[in-house]
């Protein structure tokens, strides 16, 4: 099978910053695994409260609403007026990631940045937590022609100074 010649593929770029701040001036989907527990316990969690608050709290509203909480669902919460975060709900209650639910949610991100003509934002932890998100997003968003960054924090290096 010879791949489309009319379909022109995403750019990926690797940005050494936080994803606190996103680059690009189109609409910023920022992608957030969550658990089915419903608790923001991830390390990105913990660094998006510092500037949004109402990030942890849209997660435990769905929770506790239990409307389309299932694996395999997402849901987007506006930060700013062109930064959204889209709360993937691919963990199970054990800590497990799903690898359907996993695809499921990156099939969905897809869909909704291409139906929105945003790009995609990812957050190093979260491909170090889940190793096969970036096959996932280079099938799904780069092939498609999604742009697809990659957010590795700057204070890493003096993280792991401290923990040797």
């Amino acid at each position: 099978m010879n791949p489309n010649k009319f379909l022109t593929n995403g750019k990926t770029k690797l940005v050494k910053g936080s994803i606190l701040n996103p680059e690009l001036g189109n609409l910023r989907l920022i992608f957030v695994p969550c658990s089915e527990t419903g608790q923001p316990a991830s390390r990105l969690h913990h660094l998006l409260d510092t500037k949004w608050k109402q990030a942890k709290s849209e997660l435990k509203g769905w929770y506790a609403s239990n409307v389309n909480f299932k694996l395999g669902s997402i849901q987007t919460t506006a930060v700013q007026s062109d930064t959204w975060l889209v709360h993937a709900l691919c963990t199970d209650k054990s800590g497990n990631t799903s690898e359907k639910a996993l695809q499921s949610c990156v099939k969905k991100l897809s869909d909704l940045a291409k139906y929105e003509r945003g790009s995609v934002h990812v957050s190093m932890l979260t491909v170090e937590e889940n190793p096969t998100l970036g096959d996932l997003l280079l099938t799904q968003c780069i092939e498609k022609g999604i742009s697809v960054y990659f957010y590795e924090p700057t204070d890493k290096p003096a993280q792991e100074e401290l923990s040797t």
